[in-house]
């Protein structure tokens, strides 16, 4: 096909085929750095090889800056979300739906580029919070434009750990001090958490916990994975917190009554990682703020401890981890009560969430399979299902063991 020169300036223009232009990122960049610098003809974009996001395209670009060298960064990393992505989601993970999609990228993209352009200033957190360098953004349908961006710092040399890989217990802690950071500054300092738009987080997880819809997702993954059906079967008995989504919330937050800034979307993938000189992994910064919120803590914790660790050493060192979150939580709370009575009670309410985290993502994660390991590469495949399978047996054994346990 030949393009026109039209045709063919548009797509000179336009970042990796979006409706992000090269126009729109240089003017935000001059907003943002205070410069006049124009984006050199050297300038390039090219989509990241394992950072094809599932809602979002993920870019490097290099500005070729044709002067301010020194004041503007050589690269960044571009996150453009638009609404197909979604749309190939939903018709390829069995099970999966979602309404009114436009509405809901805008919301995950404005909600996601809120939390940089905040996280230091409105909401003040402190520089320990490992998060990228944030450069500039655009809300979702600015002046016609159906996507939304930002651009962030990049770092050379990173990898990702998925859900069918492990990372090492140091690691693990990292994350946890990163989990304390976070929910304790909130904890210490409602008034500034008062000023987060508290819709945003029903309006992008709301299909996630209706109970048409999981139960939906228990019948599709019974059918991919007969030898789990009886297991998901076991899950139904708790479709009566999600009638609707009041009363789930309540159902939620019943263990934790102090509502605490959350990531809302903690697993290994959504963190970038360099391997150091004794082959480590060691945690860069907490990406993919789509679904932070304010809610119930110890959702991401049990996020966190079921994606990040292998079935044995979740067995065997879940405690440890637990009193560790405990431990540092009470050192950080500034003299403020804890909002658990004691460890006891902090361990119940973390086995109560665990269930209500797994009847929505376990069908997820068994009807995500697909997809999930077509980011795996061919030698680690074997090794990586087994792992993956162990975490998602683990997720049901343990639900059942606490649905029993506190007769729910």
């Amino acid at each position: 096909m030949v393009l026109t020169k039209a045709e063919k300036a548009k797509n000179d223009e336009q970042i990796i085929n979006t409706a992000i232009t090269w126009e729109i990122l240089e003017y935000d960049m001059q907003k943002a750095f205070g410069s006049l610098a124009k984006i050199g003809e050297k300038r390039s974009a090219q989509l990241m090889a394992d950072g094809n996001g599932y809602l979002s395209y993920i870019a490097l670009v290099v500005f070729d800056w044709t002067t301010d060298r020194d004041l503007l960064p050589e690269k960044a990393v571009l996150k453009i979300t638009s609404c197909d992505k979604m749309e190939i989601l939903i018709k390829e993970v069995p099970g999966f739906e979602m309404d009114n999609v436009r509405e809901k990228c805008a919301a995950a993209s404005d909600n996601e580029l809120k939390f940089y352009e905040n996280a230091f200033k409105t909401l003040k957190f402190s520089n320990e919070l490992r998060v990228p360098q944030f450069f500039c953004g655009r809300d979702f349908g600015i002046d016609g434009v159906e996507a939304g961006y930002f651009a962030i710092e990049h770092f050379d040399n990173v990898e990702n750990r998925h859900f069918y890989n492990n990372i090492q217990e140091s690691a693990v802690l990292e994350i946890i001090r990163q989990l304390v950071i976070i929910h304790t500054h909130s904890y210490n300092h409602p008034e500034i958490m008062g000023k987060m738009d508290g819709n945003v987080y029903e309006q992008l997880y709301g299909d996630f916990a209706d109970i048409k819809k999981i139960e939906k997702g228990i019948h599709e993954a019974g059918i991919t994975y007969p030898e789990l059906k009886e297991k998901l079967e076991r899950l139904k008995s708790q479709l009566k917190h999600f009638t609707n989504w009041e009363t789930y919330q309540k159902k939620l937050h019943e263990s934790c009554k102090t509502r605490m800034f959350c990531h809302g979307d903690l697993w290994t993938g959504n963190m970038l990682w360099r391997k150091d000189e004794a082959g480590d992994y060691r945690m860069l910064v907490m990406i993919d703020w789509q679904l932070c919120h304010l809610g119930n803590p110890l959702d991401d914790l049990t996020r966190l401890l079921t994606s990040a660790i292998s079935k044995e050493s979740y067995l065997e060192r879940r405690d440890f981890y637990l009193e560790t979150y405990y431990k540092w939580f009470k050192e950080n709370t500034s003299g403020h009560p804890m909002p658990w009575e004691s460890f006891d009670e902090f361990l119940k309410q973390y086995e109560q969430v665990f269930i209500l985290t797994t009847v929505i993502f376990g069908p997820v994660l068994a009807n995500f399979t697909k997809m999930l390991f077509e980011k795996c590469r061919e030698e680690e495949k074997e090794a990586g299902f087994k792992c993956y399978w162990g975490k998602l047996e683990n997720m049901l054994d343990e639900s059942i063991k606490y649905i029993e346990k506190w007769n729910w």
